[in-house]
C-alpha cells in the first residue's frame, strides 16, 4: 500500500526504498511487479465491459502503452524472466 502511494505522488524510488527499509533493486522488483498486477486486473476489468466501454478504455490503456494481448503478455513474463535482477530495459524517449 505504502508503494502505490508512494508512486501515485511521484517520490522518487529510492525514498520509497529507504522509506519501505529495503534495497533500491528490491524496490524496482516490487514496483514492477505491482505494474504487471495492476495490468492483469485492467486486462481482466476490461473483459467485463460492454464493446463501446471495451473500446474507449483499450484506447487509453494503448496510449499508456499498457499490453492487453495474451500474446503480449506472454513477452514481457519471458523478458523479466531473462533479465537479471535488479534491471531493466531503459523506456525509450523517442515517442514524445
Amino acid at each position: 500500500m505504502i508503494m502505490m502511494i508512494a508512486v501515485g505522488r511521484h517520490m522518487p524510488l529510492r525514498d520509497i526504498a529507504d522509506q519501505l527499509g529495503i534495497s533500491y533493486g528490491a524496490a524496482r522488483v516490487r514496483l514492477h511487479r505491482l505494474r504487471a498486477r495492476f495490468v492483469k486486473l485492467a486486462v481482466e476489468y476490461v473483459q467485463t465491459l460492454k464493446s463501446d466501454e471495451r473500446r474507449e478504455i483499450e484506447r487509453f490503456l494503448h496510449r499508456a502503452e499498457v499490453p492487453l494481448s495474451r500474446e503480449s503478455e506472454s513477452i514481457t513474463e519471458h523478458h523479466v524472466a531473462t533479465t537479471p535482477a535488479g534491471q531493466f530495459p531503459e523506456k525509450s524517449n523517442d515517442q514524445n
